[in-house]
């Protein structure tokens, strides 16, 4: 007599009880389902393309912001290959900044600078209980702000951009080959986000 191996056996368990709930539903449960089983398969094939090419275009739209971005740090003077950052960091150390410029998006920035940003700053990096909080209350932290105002900022910030769209893949690779190099993180999309109200206003009389 043969046997049946284990996922057979379970796979035909289920197949079992899916039919034994639909036989117990009661008539008009049935009905339902078998009426509206056509509408809902034309809604999904409707639904489905529909959201995959807005997928496709968000991903494409935000791809090409970020290469405009590199290409703009690049004639600025702002932008540093693989081999010459390693050149650098080798050489004069100072501080990896992985920045989170996004919102909605989790892609990140890579940025050098050769200054000590943990004893250059005059406020202590954020933890993540800090940064969940800000969540929360979407208020920008200020080691953020002066992290944009002094390293990251497109237009008077003073680090060099390693990468785009996958920063955080860099940490990894610096790490193999400079195990003491200095990282530090930054959200700094809430420095655009309007600061809400501290209500401190006093009514006019």
């Amino acid at each position: 007599m043969p046997i049946s191996s284990p996922g057979k056996t379970q796979a035909h368990t289920m197949t079992e009880f899916r039919h034994q709930s639909f036989a117990s539903m009661p008539w008009y449960r049935k009905s339902f389902i078998v009426l509206m089983s056509p509408f809902a398969l034309v809604v999904f094939a409707i639904v489905l393309p529909v959201f995959a090419v807005f997928c496709a275009w968000a991903v494409a739209y935000n791809y090409l912001l970020e290469c405009r971005f590199q290409s703009k740090m690049r004639r600025c003077g702002r932008l540093l290959r693989w081999k010459d950052a390693q050149k650098k960091i080798s050489a004069e150390g100072g501080t990896l900044i992985i920045e989170n410029a996004s919102l909605g998006w989790n892609f990140t920035h890579a940025w050098w600078t050769p200054d000590n940003l943990l004893s250059d700053s005059p406020f202590s990096e954020p933890s993540d209980d800090d940064y969940k909080q800000v969540a929360e209350g979407m208020c920008c932290l200020d080691w953020d702000k002066w992290c944009w105002n002094q390293y990251t900022c497109p237009e008077n910030g003073r680090a060099f951009l390693l990468r785009v769209w996958n920063g955080e893949s860099l940490e990894r690779r610096f790490k193999r080959s400079i195990p003491d190099l200095q990282v530090v993180r930054t959200w700094t999309a809430l420095v655009h986000y309007p600061e809400l109200s501290d209500g401190s206003d006093t009514d006019e009389s």
